[in-house]
């Protein structure tokens, strides 16, 4: 069932064996993998069905240190989550992502990307992303030839991208929960704390308020909180009336990670080969992307992150179309409409191959595999939003680590496209300086990710390779915010396998 919160035919006090905070990508793949099982699922959504601007505003948050954008703008409140912003571009995570690397600090998930393989394979299709096919796509006509087959440098490796429609799962899925008989979907129910008896280490209720001001009660066997990165560690710091939950390594609201990307330069190539490299046909919604990483042989025999370069014609037509986008968004209007015409100006333009024209200049920029920093971290501000709840306050940080990464990376892939023949790679003086310094301009983005990181050891983590919150006997995390390292593909595949694979774990531990 599909119920508002504030309907008087609501009790006041609900039970469930399962209850899912946050009706996003992971609260919805969740419900959708409960369906027709013996668990009774209440899945909870603060905001209504479309946007509104009231529940919108309790995203609200503070910025310390390096800027980010306004916290509201980043993250949609209501059914279907920040999907319904979501440009739909998709990748798993590499091997090496889930390695332990000596020289990476922190690296290593307590789990495999082996074991999480079948679980991607299921997730392409909830994410309506067709075969689960990144290698081996040389036939596809959206893939510019530059990409086909693997790249012919053995320093460097293809990296490809795949595009879902993109999914809105609240649109999507939505009849298929509301006719559901043992999952009840609740919009306008926000959680504003959760109680746990010491004794037993269990939560024992979920306190939910409308804006209306009705007071529902919610007890469960199991707690997933799957509210997106920021939410979920700010709903662990303010649990317990301020006390906090799985809190006692100070560990929640650590490691906080983005794919920050940066212009690194320029690719001149001969206006012969430019058509090749260029990421979309003119005219055709690109399918495939292509970009470009160091092989993991070399990633490993260097100590260096996984990051990628990515192609674009004109940087000012990605930077304006993501500044029109987060204006867009904080105004409520026409968002679909809105989104559908920036994933065109992410395209770019077909380059210009004017007569007498000799090369064909490509904007380089790189997205930083950001590398786990307890520094880097999200707490809870003082100020409160409407229930009384402390906003979060974010500080993330760039470690020098992170730029001295980038700057070898950069010069082992510019050495390669220059043994290539194709053209020449001209890096920014920035880049090459032997102090660290980020260019102002720099692309942030809304893949929030870590501040509950998976990890074995509650000492260096929140959650463990169950997604289970260190200390706790049944509450568990669905969000990239359990992410022990970052890589540089987009999350929400990622989200999506994890979230389906702790649905079994949830199966399996209720019967």
């Amino acid at each position: 069932m599909l119920l508002d919160a504030n309907s008087p035919d609501v009790g006041e006090t609900l039970t469930a064996d399962v209850c899912i905070v946050g009706a996003g990508a992971a609260g919805i793949s969740i419900a959708r993998a409960l369906i027709g099982s013996h668990l009774k699922v209440v899945l909870l959504e603060s905001g209504g069905l479309e946007f509104e601007t009231e529940s919108q505003s309790l995203n609200k948050g503070g910025i310390q240190g390096r800027y980010y954008y306004d916290l509201d703008v980043g993250r949609l409140r209501f059914f279907g989550g920040t999907t319904n912003h979501w440009s739909g571009w998709s990748r798993p995570l590499d091997e090496i992502d889930f390695e332990k690397r000596e020289s990476i600090p922190l690296s290593g998930w307590p789990i495999s990307h082996q074991e999480l393989e079948p679980y991607y394979r299921a997730a392409q299709q909830v994410c309506e992303l067709g075969d689960f096919a990144y290698t081996g796509v040389e036939n596809q006509q959206n893939l510019p030839a530059f990409f086909h087959k693997n790249h012919p440098h053995p320093k460097t490796v293809t990296r490809v991208w795949k595009r879902s429609p993109p999914t809105r799962f609240g649109t999507v899925y939505r009849d298929e929960l509301t006719q559901t008989t043992n999952v009840d979907v609740y919009y306008h129910a926000n959680v504003v704390d959760l109680i746990t008896d010491p004794a037993t280490q269990t939560v024992t209720q979920v306190n939910v308020l409308t804006l209306s001001g009705k007071t529902l009660t919610i007890q469960a066997k199991q707690v997933v909180l799957a509210a997106g990165g920021i939410e979920v560690p700010r709903l662990l710091l303010s649990a317990n009336g301020g006390k906090g939950i799985g809190n006692s390594h100070d560990q929640v609201g650590r490691y906080f990670m983005l794919h920050p990307q940066v212009d690194v330069g320029r690719l001149m190539l001969d206006a012969s080969s430019a058509t090749q490299i260029h990421t979309e046909p003119a005219g055709i919604k690109p399918i495939y992307r292509g970009g470009l990483s160091l092989d993991e042989s070399v990633q490993r025999q260097k100590g260096l992150p996984n990051h990628a370069v990515l192609f674009t014609v004109e940087r000012a037509t990605r930077f304006d179309g993501l500044k029109r986008m987060l204006k867009q968004i904080k105004s409520g209007e026409d968002l679909e409409t809105h989104i559908q015409a920036l994933i065109g100006d992410l395209g770019g333009a077909p380059p210009s191959t004017e007569a007498g024209q000799d090369f064909v200049d490509f904007i380089l920029h790189v997205r930083l595999d950001h590398l786990p920093n307890p520094d880097s971290r999200l707490r809870l501000s003082d100020k409160m939003d409407t229930f009384g709840v402390p906003q979060i306050e974010m500080d993330w940080k760039l470690s020098h680590q992170d730029f001295t990464s980038l700057k070898q990376t950069m010069l082992i892939i510019a050495e390669a496209l220059g043994e290539l023949g194709m053209g020449r790679v001209q890096l920014k003086s920035w880049l090459l300086s032997d102090e660290e310094h980020w260019p102002e301009d720099s692309e942030w983005d809304f893949h929030h990710m870590g501040a509950t990181r998976m990890s074995a050891d509650p000492k260096t983590g929140v959650v463990d390779a169950d997604c289970r919150v260190h200390g706790t006997e049944n509450l568990y995390v669905a969000s990239s915010s359990v992410f022990s390292t970052a890589g540089f593909s987009n999350p929400t595949l990622t989200i999506v396998a994890l979230a389906l694979r702790l649905a079994d774990h949830l199966k399996a531990v209720q019967v």
